[in-house]
């Protein structure tokens, strides 16, 4: 099963974390109302059921979406062209994500 965030095939969408796996990627939140999918939020994780699990805009989500909210990830693998973060700020720059980014911390990104 899978979605498309153009230019971006995802797989999901999944109702349940547990049909998530514990590696690293980007994930996109949608709200499905009347059978048509919005973006909600969009992150990056080193383990993203871990993180999605325990995410802080769990209440973003449920504030945001009066329909049923959906999990979508792509998994990171050696042959992307693209890091997990530059995918996750296209998808920004392209659609009005309702839920801000999450915080993170600066150290150990300086002078990448």
């Amino acid at each position: 099963m899978s979605i498309v965030v153009e230019p971006y095939t995802f797989e999901g969408p999944f109702t349940d974390i547990a049909s998530i796996e514990n590696r690293s990627g980007v994930f996109v939140i949608h709200c499905c109302h009347d059978g048509a999918y919005s973006i909600l939020d969009v992150g990056v994780a080193d383990s993203l059921s871990a993180c999605l699990s325990k995410h802080e805009h769990w209440a973003c989500w449920d504030s945001l979406c009066d329909g049923t909210w959906t999990l979508s990830v792509i998994y990171e693998t050696a042959d992307c062209d693209r890091s997990p973060e530059d995918v996750e700020q296209d998808i920004r720059r392209r659609f009005k994500v309702r839920c801000p980014p999450k915080a993170r911390p600066s150290a150990g990104r300086r002078g990448s």
